[in-house]
């Protein structure tokens, strides 16, 4: 190679050196910036569910920004570099078909984690069921959810498409208590009342609401309760706290509490 081809090769070289170096720089600016921007999106955004939806949102786009813009990159240097980006993408096109069908259940994963956005079906800090247990969202992402137990405080990691089978709790409470059939609507409207009142001395207990009798079952008459708690994570310490204060109010009264009998009749 003569010296006035070895200049042009060095100058070419260079170039190429310089321009990747740019498209970095350029990229590092731009990943900069726009977390700046989403940044400052969630200190704007006010109130306890705003918060959460903020924080869930920037969890979100900084996954999908690092996708595009480490793909942005790594297209525009193979092409500077003179690679031809069009038949590696033609050719990129059938292996990812195959590896396609290997990840479906990781795409599965991408497609539900969107759904889950766009519904705002939950945010991180809510509370939901899966299962048996109950769990606050910790974080999430396109992939997958983390759950934290309130019963237990294990930390579970769910693949998004599996949150089909999860339920978004509130902070209402329904449960029954039962009473004896020897006692009147109106000795039974008396004890309920003052379960109320002693209901709403939890902390965790807002509002303890009777609903009436909702069923004559076998043993007992059951009467509808309603606890409207501080939130969904407070749901155990919540009947903890009733059920100790029901157990108190038949104590105090002297009555037993119902429980399911069998009366056998021998001739």
């Amino acid at each position: 190679m003569d010296i006035k081809n070895m200049e042009i090769f060095e100058n070419a070289l260079l170039n190429r050196v310089v321009v990747t170096a740019l498209i970095i720089i350029c990229a590092i600016i731009v990943w900069i910036v726009v977390k700046k921007v989403v940044s400052i999106y969630n200190d704007k955004r006010q109130g306890d569910d705003a918060d959460k939806t903020a924080t869930s949102l920037k969890l979100v786009i900084s996954d999908v920004i690092k996708v595009f813009v480490v793909s942005i990159i790594v297209l525009t240097i193979l092409q500077v570099n003179g690679v031809n980006v069009t038949s590696l993408i033609a050719g990129f096109g059938v292996v990812s078909a195959v590896v396609g069908l290997a990840l479906q259940d990781f795409f599965k994963d991408i497609i539900m984690g969107i759904h889950i956005l766009l519904d705002d079906f939950y945010k991180v800090g809510d509370v939901i069921q899966y299962g048996e247990d109950y769990g606050i969202i910790v974080s999430f992402n396109l992939r997958t959810t983390k759950l934290e137990s309130i019963r237990n405080g294990n930390i579970t990691t769910l693949c998004n498409r599996n949150i089909v089978e999860a339920i978004k709790c509130s902070a209402e409470l329904h449960f029954t208590l039962p009473m004896p059939y020897e006692l009147s609507v109106g000795e039974i409207g008396k004890l309920m009342k003052k379960f109320t009142v002693a209901a709403e001395s939890s902390e965790v207990i807002e509002e303890c609401i009777y609903q009436g009798i909702s069923e004559l079952s076998n043993s007992n008459v059951a009467c509808k309760v309603k606890l409207i708690t501080v939130g969904p994570e407070a749901m155990y310490q919540a009947r903890r706290d009733a059920n100790m204060a029901y157990y108190k109010i038949m104590q105090e009264a002297g009555i037993d509490v119902p429980f399911d009998q069998i009366d056998v009749h021998v001739h």
